[in-house]
């Protein structure tokens, strides 16, 4: 019995993401030429912008230059943030109600945040599934959220065609996955089990 073992892998990356709706800004948050000293501790604050840059423009019509402009922006919002707070990693409690990106001035609304672990596979209140937050989250008619694993934030955008885009600031490769140059992601896929 004991070399019998069935394996079973699941769906891989490869089966999720769809690079052709990928796309990538020049730099990632960790580029310490261009962000200097606020390089790779931004992720909140440009994951806040990308959320507020979709009022503006339809994440559906943003390319490189777009992800630039955001990720500029976002650094710009973070240094705001952290200087205003005195913290270098900023929490979504440090972002003020009210926000100036884009030539605008923005008024923030959040409802209540959701715990959990990304390996659970029913909720066990207070902690939820992932599935399950996202699922309670979306269905309360929310558009947009901000997910935070460990100390890496990034933004989850529902389109009105059923599928979710997820905005990530940090170095990934086509596929996601984490990697040293400075590839930026705005991926788009569907979720089956988010009703």
């Amino acid at each position: 019995m004991a070399n019998d073992v069935e394996e079973n892998p699941g769906p891989t990356i490869y089966d999720v993401v769809d690079p052709t709706k990928t796309i990538y800004a020049d730099f990632s948050q960790g580029n310490t030429k261009k962000f200097r000293q606020n390089a790779g501790k931004q992720c909140l604050a440009m994951s806040l912008t990308a959320i507020i840059y979709n009022h503006i423009t339809n994440a559906n019509a943003w390319d490189s230059t777009v992800l630039n402009s955001i990720l500029c922006a976002g650094n710009n919002l973070y240094s705001f943030i952290s200087n205003s707070v005195k913290k270098s990693y900023l929490l979504l409690t440090d972002v003020p109600e009210m926000v100036s990106v884009f030539d605008g001035i923005y008024c923030m609304q959040y409802g209540e945040p959701f715990a959990g672990d990304l390996f659970m596979a029913n909720t066990a209140l207070p902690y939820y599934s992932i599935e399950n937050a996202l699922n309670n989250l979306f269905m309360e008619n929310y558009q947009h959220c901000m997910l935070t694993i460990g100390c890496n934030t990034v933004a989850i955008f529902k389109t009105s065609e059923g599928t979710f885009k997820v905005f990530d600031s940090h170095s990934r490769d086509l596929y996601g996955r984490f990697t040293g140059n400075v590839y930026y992601n705005k991926v788009e896929y569907s979720l089956n089990k988010i009703q």
